[in-house]
């Protein structure tokens, strides 16, 4: 009979083993998620009838009527990975434009986003935003800004291809002005459209 602490020994390596292997294929599956088509610069809009909205934790919202730009995948070489472009495939932010604010509604209200946004797909219907940064500006009020932040878990819809912002992940946000109200962070909601043969696989 072999000595318990050689069969214990054994043991300890199956179970080294079978976690390693089920890790292994774990990773494989992730990596299988993908987005559909790859190396095509696609357009994104808002869909019809919704705004992007952004509230503090204070209350305070920021409303956007307008979104355009261009999504490229793969991005870093990962096919899970779609990233914003300009037209040519080259890293840009997306443009947002036609914005209000609840702060002081008759401020003008302008957001200028910045860097290239990812969008990570992490299963056919779900989707992690990184790199999300943009300042908005309330005239003569307040300037709120939002750095690098990431926005997890977003619902995707492979039939209507529209990706829904997570409404209840908040991130951080800070402001600067006399007019502020001391706001430090933000949740995002609104959904965005692109083409019809966009999907995740």
């Amino acid at each position: 009979m072999r000595p318990a602490r050689s069969r214990t020994a054994i043991a300890a390596l199956i179970t080294v083993f079978t976690l390693g292997g089920a890790a292994a294929a774990q990773a494989a599956t992730a990596q299988a998620v993908q987005w559909n088509p790859q190396n095509t610069v696609e357009p994104i809009t808002l869909a019809a009838g919704t705004q992007l909205v952004m509230r503090s934790n204070t209350g305070v919202e920021v409303r956007c009527g307008t979104v355009s730009g261009n999504v490229l995948a793969p991005t870093g070489g990962n096919p899970a990975v779609a990233g914003t472009v300009d037209r040519a495939g080259a890293p840009a932010a997306p443009t947002i434009t036609n914005c209000t604010n609840t702060l002081a509604p008759s401020a003008a209200t302008t957001v200028t986003a910045s860097g290239q946004w990812l969008a990570t797909a992490t299963g056919t219907s779900n989707v992690d935003i990184s790199q999300a940064s943009a300042t908005v500006n309330i005239s003569g009020v307040c300037s709120i800004r939002v750095d690098n932040v990431s926005v997890p878990a977003n619902g995707w819809d492979n039939g209507t291809h529209q990706l829904t912002a997570n409404s209840g992940a908040s991130f951080p946000i800070s402001e600067s002005g006399l007019l502020c109200d001391g706001g430090t962070s933000a949740t995002l909601s609104g959904t965005l459209q692109l083409p019809t043969e966009v999907t995740i696989s």
